[in-house]
């Protein structure tokens, strides 16, 4: 009898759970702690890849506005965007623009006036080209010089 009484309480200290809470409570820590640091960094990524969205976007979009002022400049003045001065440039702040004019643009027709000026023109920002886009100057025959200015396409690069 005193063989299966020790038994006994070998089996009941077995069975015992004892310390069972803190393992418990240990795992609900670490879960919680990986967690955390999956959500930190989440939240780094996240942040990281929204400024490099925003430093982007601020640089097309000056690159965008120096195409804007060469436009602009080369459809108030006639003799530019023609062959007799095919290329314009303009700089604002770290970005800049050069517009070329395709062959043809804006030389004399026979019968008198001139053609329509057509150019290509490239934005930059930091000398990393980041917008193409091709716009034609409709110049009523040349009476009107620079009347409708339309963008017959655009590219945006990264």
């Amino acid at each position: 009898m005193k063989v299966t009484r020790v038994f006994r309480r070998r089996l009941l200290a077995l069975r015992s759970q004892r310390g069972s809470s803190l393992i418990l409570a240990m795992s609900i820590m670490v879960i919680g702690m990986l967690s955390v640091v999956a959500l930190m960094s989440y939240t780094t990524v996240s942040l990281r890849s929204a400024s490099a969205y925003q430093t982007k976007t601020v640089r097309v979009q000056a690159a965008s506005d120096a195409v804007d002022l060469a436009v602009a400049e080369i459809r108030k003045d006639r003799s530019q965007g023609t062959p007799a001065n095919p290329t314009v440039t303009v700089r604002y702040d770290d970005a800049s623009a050069t517009c070329t004019a395709e062959p043809g643009s804006g030389a004399a027709n026979p019968g008198g006036g001139y053609a329509d000026r057509t150019v290509r023109c490239t934005g930059s920002y930091s000398t990393k080209e980041l917008l193409w886009t091709r716009v034609q100057f409709v110049d009523l025959n040349g009476s009107e010089p620079g009347a409708v200015a339309q963008e017959l396409e655009r590219r945006v690069g990264s």
